[in-house]
Formats: C-alpha cells, structure tokens, sequence
C-alpha cells in the first residue's frame, strides 16, 4: 500500500506490449500502485525513485510512458520555490503575533474627569502596570483595590482585559463628596470687598444685612445657631453648616496694555516626515529633523491595531518641522484696538462663565508712542461667599464667657 506523504508520479503507459512491460516490471521487483486501464493505455502511481527504473525497462517492450501528475512533499516543495520566502515570513509573521499577543501593548482609562488619562497611567506604571507586560502577570482585582485605596474621588473602578489592552473604568462620586462637605459645620464669609446687594439666609445666623459694607474676609452668617431658654437667655449654641446667597457689588479694574511694536514669527518653510516606533524605539527620524533655534517640531503618533482591541507594538509617527524668522512688527491704533477688544472680551466671557453680573462699566483709552492701553472700570455684583470654620467663633465665644 502507498503512503501518502511518500514522493510518487502518475504515469501513464501506452503501447503494443503494455502486458509485456508489466511482467518485466514485475520481474525487477518494482511496484506500480493503483493500476487501471483507460482507453488511452494504462494508468498507475509509481514511487518517484523507481521511476527511472521504469524509463531503463522501456526499451525492453514496445511502450511509452508519459508523465500525467507528480506527487508528494519533494515536488510540492520544488514547485513552490519562488514563494519559499513567503511562506517562511507567513509563518514568522504568525508566531510574532502570538508572541505579542501575550502581552498587553494599551492602557486606556474611561470615565475620568478630576484625573488625566497621563496622571492616570503614571500611577499605575508606578505599581508595575506598563505596556509590554505579559498579560498573565495582570491582576486585575490588585489593581482596583489601589485605584480605590489611593484616589478618595474615585467610588468605583473596573479592570478588564481586552485583546492586548487594559481597560479601566471608573466612576469620580463628586456629589459624595459635596455632600460630606455640606455636613461639616462651617461660617460664611465674604470672599469680596464691597456692598451687600441682596441675601437669602437658608441656614445659619446672618450677620449682616443688604447696603452693608463688609471687607474680604468679614463673616456674613454664622454656622452657630443660639439656643435660648424660658427666658430667652443664650444658654448654648448649636453648630449647622450655613447656607446663604449672598451678592456683593464691589469694583474692579483692570489694565489692558498692548505693546506697539510686537515681536512675530514668520515660518519660511516646512518639511513633513514619516517615521516608526517598534517596542519604544523610534527610527527614521533624521537628525536633521531635530529641533534647533527658530525651529517647531510637531509629532502626531498613531498605534497599530489588527482588531479592535489587538493593539500593536508599533506606532507611525508624522514629523512636521517648521522653521522661522523673528519680525518686529509695528501695529497702527486701529489694528492694537482689535487686540484690547479680543482681550477685553475674553475677560467678559470668563466673568459670565463665574456667574458674574456686570452693573457697570467705564472704558478710556491711551494711545501712547510704546503702547495702547485700555483702562476699564467694572460695577460688577456676584455671589462672593465661601465657606469658613467655626473654630475662630467658637474661641472667641469661649473667651466671652
């Protein structure tokens, strides 16, 4: 019986004394498998190395004898020899990814808001979470446990892994803590200098009324609450946390001041190069890409990916370099005017985003030879309150006493 990993040619035998040929064959010890007659001769498989044992006994009868199919590991390989490299690659390419595959290569964070993604994931390379690490040595539920032990803020966390990434989830409970502060016994007290405009007293003793004048620092509602007896005699207090709305109008001034003659940069020219970073090192990046004096480098880096969470090892990265002039720019009073109002409008929107109301405002204008100021007066009212401790107070009942 043949093997079947054996090296074997499918031959075909013609002629007027096929018979004949297959005695001597058989004479000689040598085996034809699987013989059968078609209408064009016999057909049968012959081992490869007897076959030319076959083409020696081919002049002893009246045949010929043509090769139909080779068969087996010799020919298989001798016929794919221009693509042997391939192959080999193929296979090399395979094993990597399953060597990488054992390693994680991405930490992402999800749902952080106090806490950067790059504070983040310098604390957990701090306690040995670090691509390139073998996903076997990645204990999760150790992880979780040092989120919550090290960040207060952080409620809940879960750590998971996807592919070669590890993924963190957590949740920041902000409103725990807001409300734990809420609870804590605490004073009001003015954060501005200025008039009370208006005042709404939720808890707390007010200390002050609306046309008072206070000064920063001054206390407007006291987190001791008196407690009088038939009397009406103070016979304690009780401590509360105060809360109260309490506006302020006060002044402030500020001094807008653009220079005349500006110092600008002028880029001149700009070249755009790809590079690659393979396991942290980074190659085809030219020194002459290197960042001088009066030169900007900008990186743009991009992980690979084979799937959605099959991260690579491997990053391409876009080089641009820019480089520039310094110019002395002289600005005409038209032209430093639209740098104040940008200035001047940037300073509003950032009291609109603090809830700061404007009553009032009182713009002048000087244009000198060096410089263009603009100097303006707010009215402005706000909800100028902070919270304070009852220790100050509660000393200096003591001392009353």
């Amino acid at each position: 019986m043949r093997n079947g990993w054996s090296n074997h040619v499918l031959i075909s035998i013609s002629g007027s004394e096929t018979e004949r040929f297959l005695n001597i064959v058989s004479f000689h010890g040598l085996v034809l498998y699987q013989v059968r007659r078609k209408p064009s001769g016999i057909e049968a498989d012959v081992k490869a190395k007897d076959f030319l044992k076959l083409c020696c006994l081919r002049t002893k009868a009246d045949v010929s004898i043509r090769i139909l199919e080779k068969r087996g590991p010799y020919f298989l390989w001798k016929k794919t020899r221009k693509s042997r490299v391939g192959i080999c690659c193929g296979i090399l390419a395979f094993a990597a990814l399953y060597v990488m595959s054992l390693f994680v290569w991405d930490i992402d964070f999800a749902g952080n808001m106090r806490y950067t993604d790059s504070y983040l994931l310098q604390f957990v390379k701090n306690e040995g979470y670090k691509p390139g690490m073998k996903i076997s040595s990645v204990a999760c539920d150790r992880l979780e446990k040092r989120l919550r032990n090290e960040f207060d803020d952080i409620t809940w966390v879960s750590a998971r892994l996807e592919g070669t990434r590890l993924v963190v989830e957590i949740e920041e409970n902000n409103t725990a803590s807001a409300k734990e502060k809420e609870q804590t016994p605490c004073s009001l007290k003015a954060s501005k200098s200025g008039i009370i405009a208006r005042m709404i007293t939720r808890r707390g003793t007010p200390l002050v009324k609306k046309g008072d004048q206070v000064e920063k620092g001054d206390l407007l509602v006291s987190g001791l609450l008196p407690i009088y007896n038939d009397s009406q005699e103070i016979v304690g207090y009780e401590k509360t946390n105060a809360s109260a709305d309490v506006w302020i109008k006060y002044e402030e001034n500020i001094e807008i001041t653009i220079p005349r003659s500006q110092t600008v940069r002028h880029y001149t020219s700009k070249q755009v190069h790809s590079g690659l970073v393979l396991f942290g090192h980074r190659f085809c990046l030219p020194q002459s890409l290197m960042a001088s004096d009066q030169e900007e480098l900008y990186i743009e880096q991009h992980q690979w990916k084979l799937f959605e969470h099959f991260y690579l090892p491997f990053y391409n990265e876009e080089y641009c370099l820019m480089k520039y002039e310094n110019a002395t720019v002289c600005y005409d009073d038209e032209s430093l005017k639209k740098q104040a109002d940008q200035k001047y409008l940037e300073f509003i929107i950032q009291l609109e985003k603090l809830g700061v109301e404007i009553i009032e405002n009182n713009v002048t204008i000087e244009s000198g030879p060096k410089d263009y100021r603009m100097n303006v007066q707010f009215l402005l009212e706000a909800n100028a309150s902070e919270k304070c401790t009852l220790e100050s107070q509660v000393q200096e009942l003591q001392k009353q006493e």
